[in-house]
């Protein structure tokens, strides 16, 4: 029982970072959540650098 249930979010987990992986600026909010959970983050790395944005802050400002 548990492991259907397991697999059934490992879809959903996966489908979610996938979705913010295609659009990395879009979905800011996320981005610190997929950059960690992410085995592969090069293309949002690049997309996020080519409109100019940090890919550690995403152009967020960060408060000390």
């Amino acid at each position: 029982m548990l492991a259907k249930k397991s697999a059934k979010y490992s879809e959903t987990f996966q489908r979610e970072l996938e979705r913010v992986l295609a659009d990395p600026i879009a979905n800011a909010d996320l981005w610190p959540w997929a950059d960690f959970y992410s085995p592969d983050t090069t293309k949002a790395h690049e997309m996020i650098i080519a409109a100019g944005l940090d890919p550690v802050t995403l152009g967020q400002s960060r408060v000390l």
